[in-house]
């Protein structure tokens, strides 16, 4: 709970679920600009946008540091919520090592027996009693080490380790689940099942090595962080050596789980042994195998592709020829207020989601640049500017969603050219009696030396107010710069990006390429830029931030991202970049729901509020023990990937700065959700972005560049969807192909039918008695999948 104090501060009101804003009762504050949330650990943060130290806020509101501090001796900052489960984790020869409390809200603490009571937290450091109580709590850096006792860090287990070593042992089957509760519900099957602590995200090594021996079965959640969990388990088992398959997630409803299940099949009347049946049959069947992606990147192209392939069941997907098979954006990393408008402007467009959620992003990046800056765990300090490519088809709705994205920052350019013609004609009145009071000094003051004493006094000419601007749309590098000159952060948003990559600033035949990508990529690490002209150098301070949104048309992207140059110098490096699939022809007319365009009012005035109050001084946000520690196993995820073999090889100029990539998003997403502090949830969604992106780039990199890749792929895609037989010759394809092949006959069978059979999405040639009840002399096999088989 919220002290009263703070819920009576005028203009209380919750902005998000667990996030609150108010007027700053420590200065005068026109619009609210206290923002109030909780930390990990439950303790109260505060934090002014105008800069008002935290001290001056609380003596203000009639409370005390101690009064932030977490309360509860029942849990951390959980004083009035009661644990529904204590999950017991033991080591190997079955003695407590921690529990796990699940409180109301899906939301655990962690705790280990001390003395009469427990210390909550398992890392190592500081901790003690609060008011004299049985509990001890981990200090946080500055608290006072009164009393204090130092206690070591709690080794991480399994859950129901012995039982899962035992099954190891016997070579028996372990299914592995999304948290406790879950493995409860199949452990009360008679199966033997496990999780790791905390759920989805934290696995960890030395789990996969209490694994060995054991036939492992995952068990997904059917969302987007559940789905991403089981690829990371199961890729980290097969590096182990420990045989693994994945489930298919076992319900269509989103957070679909293991307990859903069981819960479900028993009030169809199903009992203990026709479940624990069915279950291991759902394992025997899944087709799920080693071929698998960390990063959900597929396997394309050449020889090392084909030996993976070779590698696989018999059954598994053939090598992909196309593009079109991208991971879904991960839209549950968002905030609530950011999210909701990414599925706004998704049902306003219908454009791909991918699409929304970048152009939200941009916005939220800009805005959040002149706010702050983050710390990196190495000392570093880095920006908050993203720089993000968006490849999409014309026809895609690109402008239209960019139109609903950047409708906040048009509001914000236009009160910036309000204040801007009241303050010119305030400059222009003064600038009038400035020079009235010279031209009488000069009039008046015959003596040189006293003439030259007024004029001093009288101060220099009134300097005229700095020109509004926000958005640079014109393709140049002079515009950003020009604008810089009097701005601290601007933004380069083009729904027509094509005409900037592919410009004058970017021509190959000049030195303004290489010039332009090395301002670009100065601003995007917040360098100072100099910059020499015909009237003199213009020199930027490292103060300055440039934001980046191109969208782009396939073509421009393709040559952008292939360019050795651009790839040298790293400037593609520090883009993010989506290709999502189109859904141009599956847009079918649906009438908005009436709430669409009002989701959308959240965001925009949030975006507001950053922006007007982004004038200030730039903070500098730190990343809290718990993600720093994020931030690191994210680090060292990644990097044994980038060497020589490693999965990140081919995108490993991107792969390096990767990690500081997670953190600006995830202090983006700090700064529109709670500016207080970089926590846990903040990283963890920042790390589940870049996993992402990275994904994307590992995509787009193994895309073929063969001659007529692009007309291949269309027929590829054409084949997966379309056709239903099992053979199909060269006069099928003519007669009932894409309809631009249908008099291509000779294109089709000396360009096309052989990239198809070198990418295994056809076989043959055969000779089969019919295809389609007709006679044909030859033939070639469909290669499908077994996700297609037997699909319409």
């Amino acid at each position: 709970m919220l002290p009263a104090q703070l819920q009576r501060l005028e203009k209380f009101r919750e902005a998000s679920p667990g996030q609150w804003r108010a007027r700053c009762p420590a200065h005068e504050d026109s619009s609210p600009s206290l923002s109030i949330g909780t930390g990990d650990d439950g303790r109260i943060l505060l934090y002014c946008f105008a800069g008002c130290p935290v001290e001056a806020v609380v003596s203000a509101a009639g409370l005390t540091m101690e009064d932030l501090a977490p309360r509860s001796q029942a849990g951390p900052g959980r004083a009035s919520l009661e644990s529904e489960a204590v999950y017991t984790y033991r080591d190997a020869d079955g003695a407590e090592l921690f529990e796990v409390c699940r409180l109301p809200g899906k939301q655990f603490r962690q705790r280990r027996r001390h003395g009469s009571g427990f210390a909550w937290g398992l890392s190592a450091g500081l901790y003690r009693s609060r008011k004299g109580g049985p509990d001890l709590y981990q200090l946080k850096a500055g608290g006072s080490e009164a009393g204090a006792v130092e206690l070591p860090a709690v080794g991480r287990a399994l859950y129901r380790l012995p039982q899962v070593l035992a099954a190891a042992r016997a070579g028996g089957t372990v299914f592995v689940c999304e948290g406790e509760k879950d493995a409860d519900a199949g452990a009360a099957l008679g199966l033997v099942t496990t999780t790791a602590p905390q759920g989805a995200g934290k696995w960890q090594r030395s789990y996969s090595d209490s694994l060995r021996g054991a036939q492992v079965v995952v068990v997904p959640d059917n969302d987007t962080p559940g789905r991403r969990h089981a690829e990371t388990v199961a890729g980290d088992l097969r590096s182990a050596g420990v045989s693994v398959r994945v489930l298919e997630p076992l319900g269509q409803s989103k957070g679909y789980d293991l307990s859903d299940w069981i819960s479900d099949r028993e009030r169809e009347g199903l009992g203990r042994e026709a479940l624990r049946a069915e279950l291991l049959a759902k394992a025997e069947d899944t087709t799920r195998n080693s071929c698998d992606s960390r990063y959900s990147a597929p396997d394309t192209g050449t020889s090392a592709a084909t030996d993976a392939a070779t590698n696989c069941d018999s059954d598994e997907e053939p090598l992909s020829l196309s593009s079109d098979r991208e991971t879904p954006f991960p839209l549950a990393a968002f905030p609530p207020t950011l999210r909701a408008a990414a599925e706004a402007i998704r049902e306003l467009t219908r454009a791909p989601l991918a699409l929304c959620a970048q152009s939200v992003l941009a916005v939220a990046g800009l805005a959040a640049q002149s706010c702050a800056d983050v710390e990196l765990p190495t000392r570093q300090t880095s920006t908050l500017s993203l720089f993000l490519l968006s490849v999409a088809q014309s026809g895609e709705r690109k402008t239209s969603v960019d139109r609903w994205a950047t409708q906040p920052l048009e509001a914000e350019e236009r009160r910036q050219a309000e204040e801007y013609q009241d303050s010119l004609s305030q400059h222009e009145q003064e600038l009038e009696s400035w020079k009235a009071d010279a031209a009488e000094i000069r009039k008046g003051e015959r003596n040189r030396e006293a003439r030259r004493q007024a004029l001093k006094e009288l101060g220099p000419q009134p300097e005229p107010p700095k020109p509004p601007g926000l958005l640079v749309t014109i393709g140049t590098i002079e515009g950003i710069l020009s604008m810089l000159e009097h701005r601290g952060s601007v933004g380069l948003f083009s729904d027509e990006g094509g005409g900037f990559l592919a410009g004058y600033a970017m021509d190959r035949e000049n030195d303004r390429r290489t010039r332009t990508a090395a301002i670009l990529s100065s601003l995007w690490d917040g360098k100072a830029v100099r910059e020499e002209r015909r009237g003199g150098s213009l020199r930027l301070g490292s103060g300055k931030r440039a934001a980046m949104h191109l969208l782009v048309q396939p073509v421009v992207a393709e040559k952008v991202l292939r360019d050795e140059g651009l790839e040298g110098q790293g400037l593609l490096s520090r883009f993010l970049v989506v290709e999502p699939e189109s859904t141009i022809g599956k847009r079918l007319w649906r009438e908005p729901s009436p709430t669409a365009r009002e989701s959308l009012e959240p965001y925009n005035e949030r975006v507001a509020e950053i922006l007007q109050r982004s004038s200030g001084e730039r903070v500098t946000l730190r990343l809290s023990e718990g993600a720093r520690a994020e931030w690191i196993a994210l680090h060292d995820e990644i990097e044994p990937e980038l060497g020589p073999g490693g999965t990140l090889e081919g995108v490993r100029s991107f792969a390096a700065k990767a990690c500081e990539h997670a953190a600006r998003l995830a202090a983006v997403l700090t700064i529109f959700d709670n500016p207080a502090a970089v926590e846990i949830p903040s990283m963890e969604a920042g790390a589940a972005l870049l996993r992402f992106y990275l994904g994307e780039r590992l995509r787009l990199a193994g895309k073929p560049t063969e001659p007529y890749a692009a007309e291949a792929s269309q027929v590829a895609n054409w084949l997966r969807e379309k056709w239903t037989e099992e053979y199909i010759s060269l006069s099928d394809l003519l007669q009932h192909g894409p309809n631009r092949f249908r008099r291509q006959r000779q294109f089709l069978k000396v360009h096309v039918i052989p990239l198809l059979l070198s990418y295994h999405h056809l076989e043959g040639p055969a000779r089969p008695e019919t295809v389609q009840g007709k006679p044909r002399r030859e033939a070639y096999r469909v290669i499908r999948s077994s996700s297609e088989t037997g699909k319409v």
